[in-house]
């Protein structure tokens, strides 16, 4: 009777512990999962289901399944970040973190911290069980692209700035010493681009330097990187060419600008590309 008794007691403070615990966890908006890897299925908790978008019930959750949602992109490293932690040594309390996109169960995709710690092996030291939890960082995320796009990107016209299209010349730069390919790289300046912004005003200037980015968008297309480099000034780096390729598509940018009438509120006028 003391044992029962005693028995039932121990029982009832785990069952108040876990429930604390899974409290905390779905309280921090993290979904918790466990592996059983001789078996390969998976226990997942309540707001495990609800990240990745399927029913709570219905069918059997596997290792193999979540594995085959990772983005191609992402895959290795999040494998190599696994086998890391299944490689540590028995009680290491060894763990994997990983950040990777994942296909959720309506095909929509999700960045996720994935994030993971063995707590049980077999009795040949081999891991047996991982236990983790996963985060929609998705939002962090698209934060972070922003931010890094308004750094990289000139605000007015939405080309890359001097900074991005400096990093990409070093680039090509090393790609064609190491390749032994050539490259164009091609200046290019709005013409009296001072006294439109006198005549006309600021606006209309700041409409002239967007028909700019309008007409290299579609003459360049995927060939080359086009950016802004200063206040009337622009850049191409045109790769694997030759200098009549790229004299022939300076001239077409220099021709499609001419031929360009500039409308702003009631003013229209043209202005030329050097």
């Amino acid at each position: 009777a003391h044992a029962l008794k005693l028995a039932a007691t121990m029982t009832k403070e785990l069952r108040e512990s876990e429930q604390r615990w899974a409290f905390a966890l779905e309280g921090a908006g993290d979904g918790v999962w466990d592996w059983n890897l001789q078996t390969r299925v998976a226990i997942t908790s309540r707001r495990w289901n609800q990240i990745i978008g399927c029913e709570d019930d219905g069918f059997t959750r596997t290792i193999d399944d979540w594995e085959s949602r990772i983005a191609p992109d992402d895959k290795t490293e999040v494998m190599a970040a696994i086998q890391t932690c299944l490689s540590s040594p028995p009680g290491s309390h060894a763990t994997c973190v990983a950040e990777h996109r994942l296909r959720c169960y309506d095909d929509s995709w999700k960045w996720i911290l994935f994030r993971g710690m063995i707590i049980e092996w077999d009795a040949a030291n081999r891991p047996l069980r991982i236990i983790g939890t996963i985060s929609d960082i998705s939002e962090r995320k698209a934060t972070d692209e922003r931010l890094r796009h308004m750094a990289q990107h000139d605000a007015l016209t939405n080309l890359p700035n001097r900074a991005l299209f400096s990093d990409r010349l070093q680039q090509e730069l090393a790609t064609a010493k190491r390749n032994s390919e050539r490259f164009a790289l091609i200046f290019l300046d709005l013409d009296k681009f001072k006294p439109v912004n006198d005549t006309y005003g600021h606006a209309s200037g700041e409409e002239a330097l967007c028909q700019l980015a309008s007409i290299a968008r579609s003459t360049l297309r995927d060939i080359a990187i086009f950016g802004r480099i200063g206040g009337e000034e622009f850049a191409a780096l045109l790769c694997s060419v030759d200098s009549k390729q790229a004299a022939d598509i300076g001239n077409r940018l220099r021709e499609a600008m001419s031929a360009q009438t500039i409308t702003h509120e009631a003013n229209q006028f043209r202005i030329t590309l050097s």
